[in-house]
Order: structure tokens, then sequence, then C-alpha cells
């Protein structure tokens, strides 16, 4: 089994907040940033949320956020990242945590 190693191991130096809110068409939830050293994203709905880690999401999606849960993405991912809410919430959105270089 191949183990990730991270190319750069210095730390964030800052740290974004960003809020997206619930849709049940992909949205996007961070495009694709070169310097990002992390990412977190808090699902504020009553409504499951799908992520994937690309520029469209759909219910298919590996990731799935149930109400109040968080993902902490555990790699150097770059890319974008896209979300789907199964159900409408006009109240409902995500919080996004970004840490980059």
């Amino acid at each position: 089994m191949a183990i990730f190693q991270p190319t750069d191991l210095s730390p964030a130096s800052s740290a974004f907040d960003s809020k997206v809110d619930a849709s049940t068409t992909s949205v996007s939830l961070l495009a694709a940033n070169v310097n990002r050293k992390g990412f977190s994203v808090r699902n504020h709905s009553i409504s499951d949320l799908h992520i994937s880690l690309s520029a469209t999401a759909s219910p298919e999606s590996a990731i799935k956020l149930e109400p109040n849960a968080i993902y902490e993405c555990p790699l150097d991912y770059v890319g974008p990242v896209a979300g789907v809410w199964i159900s409408e919430d006009e109240d409902g959105y995500a919080a996004i945590l970004e840490a980059v270089k």
C-alpha cells in the first residue's frame, strides 16, 4: 500500500472563511487554489450534502455530510470542490474554512 507523503510540510500562514447557500444543483464550494494547505466543510443544513473533489457534484458523490457534519480534507488537495444538497433548505449552507500558504 502506498503512503501519501505531502510535498510541502510548511504550515499554513492564513485561513479564510466562506459560506455557500444550499442548492439542489451542483455549486462550487471552493475554486482550485495552488496555495491551499487544507480545508474543512461543515453542513449547516437539515439536508444531506454530497461533496466532490471536482468541479461538479451529484447525489452519488462519495463524500456525504449529514446535517451538522464536518469534512476535513486529509490530503494536500488543491483542485476544485463542489457540493449538492439532496433536498431544499432555504436556510441551509456550507461553512468552509480554507487554510493557505
